[in-house]
């Protein structure tokens, strides 16, 4: 058998060297996220934005005793929408909100009104907006709502206490079908623009109503 001259050996190995050194130019497979897309509150949510000093004072229809409601302190910013649950690119949408603190006299309790997109919640928060009851939602035809609210009716105006507003949403609460439980009873509520809540009936039973109607107020915008 010949042999393989040393040169050619030589020549083999650094050529093997050579190509076990050679760096991989393979380019890595990119991570698909997802860019950043921030909404913002709806033109018809704004007529409902009510700065801090703000009040309105609600009369009881059968006894006349009287409630105050103040605008004590608010905060705005984003939250973020639900994560993803099956995974992949993951939901990387922020919603404005604004949320305003409120205080009753009467009973001495805090909640807030919570605004977001084109509704208002009851006690509204978290990382995810997943607190509170939605309590109205604006710009809907009758029959709209979600989570035990729905828009009862729309009335061309409505006469309280001598004053009369018009173009009001008459909204319902379905106490059994809340999502957070806000209402012990089913309970009608009235806004209307520039002015919000004017009127509440809570059924406290059949032919039982407690109503409370807007007397007088401060609206700060």
């Amino acid at each position: 058998m010949k042999k393989i001259p040393l040169i050619v050996a030589i020549t083999f190995l650094f050529f093997l060297l050579f190509n076990s050194c050679k760096k991989n130019t393979s380019k890595p497979v990119p991570i698909k996220t997802e860019t950043p897309d921030y909404h913002y509150l709806s033109d018809d949510i704004k007529p409902y934005l009510f700065k801090p000093g703000s009040y309105w004072v609600y009369e009881n229809d059968s006894t006349g005793m009287l409630d105050s409601v103040a605008a004590m302190s608010s905060e705005s910013g984003f939250y973020n929408g639900f994560p993803n649950p099956h995974g992949g690119p993951q939901n990387n949408n922020h919603y404005e909100y604004y949320k305003l603190n409120l205080k009753s006299f009467l009973t001495n309790s805090i909640y807030n009104n919570y605004l977001t997109s084109n509704a208002i919640f009851k006690n509204g928060g978290g990382e995810y907006a997943e607190e509170g009851e939605p309590i109205f939602m604006v710009n809907s035809n009758v029959g709209a709502g979600f989570y035990g609210m729905k828009i009862d009716s729309k009335l061309p105006s409505v006469t309280i206490n001598a004053n009369t507003f018009n173009t009001v949403d008459k909204v319902k609460i379905t106490a059994a079908d809340q999502r957070n439980k806000e209402f012990t009873n089913d309970t009608y509520l009235y806004f209307t623009q520039n002015m919000g809540l004017i009127k509440t009936e809570t059924v406290l039973g059949t032919n039982n109503i407690e109503a409370w109607s807007l007397k007088r107020w401060k609206i700060i915008k």
